[in-house]
């Protein structure tokens, strides 16, 4: 059936849900999950060793929405998008050189280079755990679930709807 009102995005939709939810009383443990797609970011990449290692380390801050894989100025970078309201970039960059993954930062117009790399590369710790079968997962998901699969699979449970958690 078509939606008279031709909003179909998540971030159109995510304010009704929440307000038919406050409305009802109820709560949903998919709103947490999805709310994190609609925040405007921020970007900064930070090279190191290996991005699969970024990867992990950058996904598991506070506040980081999303990381990608890839290249830039020759080097294995993670490009992390995060939340300026729940993190800055300062308190990212901290958390990673603590990791060892920000042995270089790049922001900005500094960006202007990066390419991701192949999809194949994209969440490595991810592929080959029980979680990597979990389907309709989104970019927030795959990331924080990414971060915590191999290390602390509780945790990377509790980044999955109950439909999801049944697919296990």
């Amino acid at each position: 059936m078509p939606r008279r009102d031709q909003q179909f995005h998540i971030s159109q939709l995510l304010p009704r849900i929440k307000s038919a939810l406050a409305k009802t009383k109820r709560e949903s443990e998919i709103v947490p999950l999805i709310e994190p797609e609609t925040v405007r970011t921020s970007k900064i990449a930070l090279s190191q060793h290996c991005f699969w290692t970024g990867e992990l380390a950058i996904g598991s801050v506070p506040g980081v929405i999303k990381t990608e894989a890839g290249w830039l100025d020759g080097r294995e970078v993670t490009l992390a998008h995060f939340d300026p309201k729940q993190v800055t970039a300062e308190e990212v960059i901290k958390q990673a050189k603590a990791q060892s993954c920000a042995d270089k930062v790049y922001q900005g117009s500094a960006l202007s280079g990066y390419r991701p790399a192949r999809q194949s590369d994209q969440k490595k710790q991810l592929q080959g755990t029980r979680f990597d079968k979990v389907r309709n997962l989104t970019a927030y998901q795959k990331t924080k679930i990414n971060a915590f699969a191999r290390t602390n699979p509780g945790q990377a449970a509790k980044y999955l709807s109950p439909r999801q958690l049944k697919t296990l």
